[in-house]
C-alpha cells in the first residue's frame, strides 16, 4: 500500500519534528536568498517557544507521510503563517494541500486570506492568486534589512455563499 500525504492538526508531541522541519528548510532554502542576519531572524522567529504556543492554541497543522512530518502551516484567523515543506518534497503538491485546506477554512468566516511572503515563496503564492498589497522592511543587525511582501487573496474558486462567507 502506497502512503499518501495527509494533513492533521498538530499536537504538542509533534513540536520537535515541526521545529526541525522549519529550521532545516530555512537553513537549506533561505540561505540562497537572504543574508546571514535574515536567516538568523527567521530561525529565532520560528523558535520552539513560538511554535509550541501556536500548537497549544490549535493553529498548527502538519502534513504527514507515513510516520514522517513533511510539511507544516499555521492558520491564525485569516492569516496564513509558517508554511514550510521539506525541500525534498517541494514541488509535489504538499504546499498546495496545506493552502487548499487553509483557504477553505478562511472562506467560511473571512472575506480574504492574508500572508507575509518570503522571497522563496512569492512565486507560489502569486500562482494561487495572491496579490501584493504592501512591501515591508524589517531592520536587522549589522544594518541589514529584511524585505518582504504582505499578500492577499480574496477571489476563491469556490462559492462563498456555500460557506456563508462575508
Amino acid at each position: 500500500m502506497i502512503n499518501k500525504p495527509i494533513i492533521i492538526q498538530a499536537k504538542t508531541g509533534l513540536l520537535s519534528e515541526i521545529y526541525e522541519l522549519v529550521h532545516r528548510t530555512i537553513e537549506e532554502i533561505y540561505t540562497k536568498y537572504y543574508s546571514d542576519e535574515a536567516v538568523r531572524f527567521f530561525l529565532e522567529l520560528h523558535s520552539k517557544k513560538n511554535i509550541l504556543k501556536d500548537i497549544s492554541d490549535g493553529k498548527v497543522y502538519a502534513v504527514t507521510l507515513g510516520r514522517d512530518v513533511i510539511g507544516t502551516g499555521t492558520l491564525d484567523g485569516d492569516h496564513i503563517k509558517r508554511l514550510f515543506v521539506l525541500p525534498r518534497f517541494q514541488g509535489q503538491g504538499i504546499g498546495t494541500l496545506i493552502m487548499d485546506r487553509f483557504e477553505s477554512e478562511i472562506i467560511k468566516n473571512h472575506g480574504a486570506a492574508w500572508l507575509d511572503s518570503s522571497l522563496p515563496a512569492g512565486k507560489f503564492y502569486s500562482s494561487r492568486g495572491y496579490i501584493t498589497k504592501e512591501y515591508k522592511e524589517h531592520k536587522l543587525e549589522n544594518d541589514k534589512v529584511l524585505a518582504y511582501e504582505i499578500m492577499c487573496r480574496n477571489n476563491f474558486p469556490i462559492d462563498p455563499n456555500e460557506y456563508n462567507a462575508p
